[in-house]
């Protein structure tokens, strides 16, 4: 016979072949798009409050906070030091604790060291390491990138 029996009629030889080669695109497919989602694991060995979560609670989020930013994201001088901070918004990210925060400065070469400060669920405070100003933070570009790994279950 030139096809399959089915229970509506007989398919043609060409379907057979055109419908196994559409259900094995789709399964490959379907595997190249959730491997990598299966491999990837993200472990936390330990949080600031000690507290424990499910793996699959784990979370890594990050962004850049512009040196251009106005608002609560602008950067201030400290009025006891003479250092500059900034508070970084990290709300979206959904975290239920204070996370764990690596900072990291990007602009012109005369950005100073920055450092992570008062950190809580929804947003940290950046301060640069030694004197700067505002102004001069501003100048250089200065950019905060940031990435924080906690939990949102």
């Amino acid at each position: 016979s030139s096809g399959i029996n089915a229970e509506y009629g007989e398919f043609p030889s060409y379907c057979v072949s055109t419908l196994s080669k559409m259900k094995l695109l789709s399964c490959l497919l379907t595997v190249m798009l959730t491997a990598p989602a299966l491999l990837s694991e993200l472990k936390i060995l330990s949080t600031p409050d000690g507290e424990e979560h499910p793996a699959p609670c784990a979370l890594t989020c990050s962004g850049v906070s512009r040196h251009d930013e106005t608002g609560e994201g602008r950067w201030r001088q400290l009025s006891w030091f003479e250092r500059t901070h900034k508070h970084v918004d990290t709300a979206e990210c959904g975290f239920l604790a204070e996370p764990l925060v690596t900072v990291t400065m990007g602009g012109l070469p005369d950005c100073p060291p920055v450092m992570v400060w008062a950190v809580s669920h929804d947003e940290f405070v950046a301060l640069t390491v030694g004197t700067a100003s505002p102004d001069h933070v501003i100048g250089e570009k200065c950019d905060v990138y940031w990435v924080a790994t906690g939990y949102n279950c």
